[in-house]
């Protein structure tokens, strides 16, 4: 079938041809072999600009894993398909697979955007040669084994536009904020370490001095004024909108009430404030000391600790376009006086969107919801999420037994009319 197609259209309809028709076509006549090596070099083939080269489960998560598919055939694949491949993930964990994956990415030409080694365990040696093979690389993820400091500055080197680079912390303390970051200019993010307080100050400050990062994540982590202010005063702190972009729940996350302090002080262009799980707000009163530093029209609360004054406070103080309640099951917050505290405040005239999420047994619901809804002109979005044994009290809801009760078809009709919606997930 290849074989009556003319070269031209055969060439202009490549990018729909999955492997198989390639190889077909190759193998058809030399001019078919060229034409076929003229289309996967223009990366036009779909099917051949992501590889996998998928590794031996051993059932162990932690561990590396070598390669299911023999060298020879990963380095007989590369010889074929290699110019139009723009993205790899592979394992192996031997020296001869370690060799022909750096056979593979020498294959690409140089065209290679994505390396994921995650799976494997190459040593810096080859790790160098590979990214000295694509100096294109925009995203890294590098093998389950140390890298040395002199690997990771050639690295840098090589490989100039990484945006998202991950190295394994195996073999060293230090967070990537403080040991290597500051090499990689084009970076997105600065990713600070759970569980330790970071010391080298000077190379964070180095960090965001030297990088285009918009972006800190702090997930998991303890972090100080100290090591806030170390990024005050440098590009990326004064690019910074939120203090953090990692949200994944982790109740290990403090950011200690005076760094917040410090980034709303700091970071001029700060709009939206996290108090993570971790974080103890000492009083309410707090909140009327950061206003005068600074108001924030998006907050998010996460904090184990937060209570009903709390969230009130927050919003009395600010003109908040959105609210974010998120894992306060564990803490004191049971939502008493909370939509009456909103109503009476200044975010009564400005909140747009609202989301409950996880947040327990709350002393207010639908009805009170929908009051909410009326009171608040500009509000249109709220997205409320809960565990389907969460115990509420029993005229909680001006409910039916199934479906939607009439305060939430209130709501949707209200919300849908002003461009929003109303959305509520049990799970």
């Amino acid at each position: 079938m290849v074989a009556s197609v003319p070269d031209d259209v055969l060439y202009k309809a490549s990018g729909w041809l999955d492997r198989t028709d390639i190889l077909c076509q190759r193998a058809v006549s030399p001019s078919g072999r060229d034409l076929a090596q003229r289309v996967i070099a223009r990366k036009a083939v779909d099917a051949v600009a992501c590889r996998q080269f998928a590794g031996v489960y051993l059932g162990n998560d932690r561990e590396p894993m070598e390669l299911q598919m023999s060298p020879l055939a990963v380095e007989a694949i590369g010889r074929v398909f290699g110019l139009g491949c723009e993205r790899l993930w592979a394992a192996g964990t031997s020296a001869r697979s370690s060799a022909a994956l750096c056979s593979f990415v020498a294959s690409t030409g140089g065209g290679l955007l994505e390396l994921h080694l995650s799976e494997s365990s190459v040593s810096s040696d080859a790790l160098v040669e590979m990214c000295r093979g694509a100096p294109k690389l925009r995203e890294l993820w590098g093998p389950r084994a140390p890298i040395s400091d002199e690997a990771i500055v050639a690295i840098a080197a090589a490989c100039p536009r990484l945006q998202v680079v991950e190295f394994s912390s195996l073999g060293s303390d230090l967070s990537p904020v403080e040991r290597w970051q500051r090499y990689f200019p084009c970076l997105e993010r600065l990713t600070f370490a759970p569980g330790r307080r970071h010391t080298l100050l000077e190379n964070i400050s180095e960090a965001a001095r030297n990088t285009r990062a918009t972006e800190l994540d702090l997930e998991g982590c303890h972090i100080f004024a100290d090591e806030i202010d170390a990024i005050v005063g440098t590009p990326v702190g004064d690019r910074l909108t939120s203090i953090s972009t990692q949200y994944s729940g982790d109740h290990s996350t403090n950011i200690e009430p005076e760094a917040l302090m410090a980034a709303a002080r700091g970071f001029p262009r700060l709009t939206e404030l996290w108090i993570p799980q971790g974080t103890i707000i000492p009083n309410a009163a707090w909140y009327a000391d950061l206003a005068r530093i600074r108001t924030f029209p998006e907050i998010d609360i996460s904090s184990s600790q937060a209570t009903d004054a709390h969230v009130i406070a927050v919003c009395r103080h600010n003109p908040l376009e959105t609210l974010r309640l998120r894992w306060l099951d564990d803490g004191p917050f049971s939502g008493r006086g909370f939509v009456d505290g909103l109503i009476s405040s200044q975010s009564a005239a400005t909140l747009r969107e609202l989301e409950i999420t996880y947040c327990g047994s709350m002393e207010f619901g639908p009805v009170d919801l929908l009051r909410l809804v009326r009171a608040c002109a500009s509000l249109t979005t709220i997205s409320w999420q809960h565990d389907n044994d969460d115990q509420f009290p029993d005229d909680w809801v001006d409910s039916e037994e199934d479906g939607a009760s009439p305060s939430e078809i209130a709501m949707c009709e209200i919300l849908a009319a002003r461009g929003g919606k109303y959305e509520h997930h049990i799970t």
